[in-house]
């Protein structure tokens, strides 16, 4: 084991005397769960497409969520290939163990990829700031992934990192896609 799994180990150990306790853990199960295969999120950025008004904002989600999904799920976990935390000292996890890598975190990147372009195209409904609602459900799932002993922490904030550039491009892809469709329609 390398002094950086090591460490990564010990502030998961130092994160479980704050985040792993009987009353709370039916809490971070909770949140884990729905994040899981993104559906939480897809089901958000499809309800917002529905909408005429927040159309462009949830195909910009939708275009973020593909992104995160093939760039961390198919490629950089077969990529990096990296045990999750648990199977290095036999920690007992309260889910069924995930069957996947745990480089990068998929439901940290899920999260954020919506979270930041809802953030950033300032989502509201009403006077309701809604972005930042799903700031605070973004960040709480990351955190329920360290509270479960699932994902290092290096894997978390690999993961907003890329998120916010997966937030990024949707945003301009989408955007130029509107631009060349507007000015499609013009001609």
């Amino acid at each position: 084991m390398t002094r950086f799994i090591e460490a990564e180990l010990g502030i998961l150990d130092m994160l479980q005397v704050c985040l792993s306790h009987d009353w709370l853990n039916p809490f971070w199960i909770f949140i884990s769960y729905i994040g899981n295969a993104g559906v939480l999120w897809i089901v958000l950025s499809v309800i917002l497409v529905i909408y005429p008004k927040t159309r462009t904002v949830g195909l910009m989600c939708i275009v973020s969520l593909i992104l995160s999904g093939l760039v961390t799920n198919l490629i950089l976990k077969n990529i990096f290939a990296r045990p999750r935390p648990f199977t290095y000292n036999d920690f007992q996890i309260l889910i069924k163990a995930p069957w996947d890598h745990s480089f990068p975190s998929g439901h940290t990147s899920a999260a954020f990829a919506f979270a930041f372009v809802v953030q950033k195209e300032t989502l509201m409904i009403g006077r309701y700031k809604v972005y930042r609602g799903i700031l605070v459900i973004a960040f709480l799932m990351s955190l329920s992934r360290l509270a479960l002993y699932l994902h290092f922490p290096s894997d978390v904030i690999t993961s907003v990192a890329a998120a916010y550039c997966f937030a990024w491009l949707a945003i301009k892809l989408v955007s130029k896609w509107q631009a060349s469709k507007g000015a499609g329609l013009k001609s």
